[in-house]
């Protein structure tokens, strides 16, 4: 077992989706689960958000969808991606919805589904500026009618885009695609095609596009307490929700003009207390921010700075002088086996946000980042 760990505290997850939800709580919310949940554990984490009431959660994989349904959630789950005719008919045996963008991808759903005697649920993905996966808009009515066509074997549960630049101050882009977007959905509709749930907003739309909100919010790294638009953007009031703890594993004394770690980068001025921490790149913790960071005790009353470069597995901190100007001893202000925070919500030295800035990098990553090999513990 590794002395590093994470902490998540469900508590401020509920915290986050409360405010999410109350920016319009006539929207279904779905939480994205993909990547293990963003790294927090997405078996736990969907469990828990079912007994919030959460109706949806998104998976950015087949077998992410696979892994919910093996841990017994039978609620609506949603592969926010395209899939494969082998996919598909994995996805509509274990009632999973899916993405469509292309005529084949309906010819293979409605197929499938009925050489299953079932019904593939389906959400039609439209392009409205991303340039990812989606039809193009003027292709969406045909593709509506199509699986209208087709409604003893498929259903439309959804209509969606998608938005590359919602946390821009520049609004101007994403203004355009809901116009669009309102445009071509309105066409379906005028079509007599019912769209389903017409979903446009990640985190990022939620919060600074009320307009496309619509039917359904796709809630990401808002509900794990990240502001898209970083800090200077979060007037919500969000809460991390994972805090990456460790120990040190070992102490010792080093004399002035002491090189620390890998390449030597660090070298000491004076007599240091220099603690060796069981964290390394490994476990999440970026190289990028080698020397960049401080840790915490518990209490935070004692920020720490990390120094040299970090390693694999684990990394080093200045813990302070260990003897005066007559050289004298001083003592010591940490104990071998004591427990630190590296990152988390106060009274961290700082969270996955700020770990981030330092890296030059989003939050998304440093969550995403933490191991398996970790253990996580989850406060209710």
């Amino acid at each position: 077992m590794r002395n590093s760990s994470v902490i998540i505290d469900l508590r401020a997850l509920r915290h986050n989706l409360e405010l999410m939800g109350s920016l319009s709580q006539s929207t279904t919310i779905c939480l994205a689960v993909k990547a293990n949940a963003y790294g927090h554990g997405s078996a736990a984490i969907a469990a828990y958000a079912r007994s919030l009431g959460i109706e949806a959660l998104g998976v950015a994989s087949p077998q992410e969808a696979l892994e919910l349904r093996d841990s017994q959630d039978q609620g609506r789950i949603i592969y926010f991606g395209l899939s494969s005719p082998a996919e598909i008919d994995v996805l509509i045996r274990h009632d999973i919805e899916f993405l469509v963008a292309h005529q084949d991808d309906v010819m293979h759903a409605s197929q499938l589904a009925k050489k299953l005697g079932a019904v593939a649920k389906v959400h039609l993905k439209i392009d409205t500026g991303m340039a990812r996966i989606g039809c193009a808009p003027h292709q969406a009515l045909s593709l509506a009618k199509q699986i209208f066509k087709e409604k003893k074997s498929l259903k439309l549960m959804g209509t969606c885009t998608h938005f590359p630049v919602a946390d821009a101050e520049d609004r101007s882009f994403s203004d355009k695609q809901v116009a669009l977007f309102c445009d071509t959905v309105a066409k379906i509709r005028a079509a007599g095609v019912d769209p389903g749930q017409v979903h446009a907003s990640n985190s990022a739309a939620a919060i600074n596009f009320p307009n496309a909100r619509f039917d359904m919010l796709r809630i990401g790294i808002a509900a794990y307490g990240y502001h898209p638009m970083g800090k200077k953007g979060d007037r919500l009031g969000l809460k991390p929700i994972m805090s990456l703890k460790s120990n040190i594993s070992f102490i010792k004394e080093l004399a002035p003009q002491t090189g620390v770690s890998y390449g030597l980068r660090h070298t000491t001025q004076s007599w240091r207390w220099i603690a060796t921490v069981a964290c390394g790149y490994a476990d999440g913790l970026v190289r990028l921010a080698s020397g960049k960071i401080c840790f915490s005790n518990l209490d935070g009353s004692h920020h720490w700075q990390q120094i040299g470069t970090i390693c694999m597995d684990q990394c080093m901190l200045d813990l302070g002088p260990s003897r005066d100007d007559q050289g004298r001893p001083i003592a010591c202000p940490a104990d071998r086996w004591q427990e630190l925070v590296v990152f988390g919500p106060s009274p961290s030295a700082q969270d996955a946000g700020d770990l981030a800035e330092i890296a030059q990098t989003i939050p998304y990553e440093i969550c995403c980042g933490i191991p398996s090999r970790l253990t996580r513990t989850y406060l209710s």
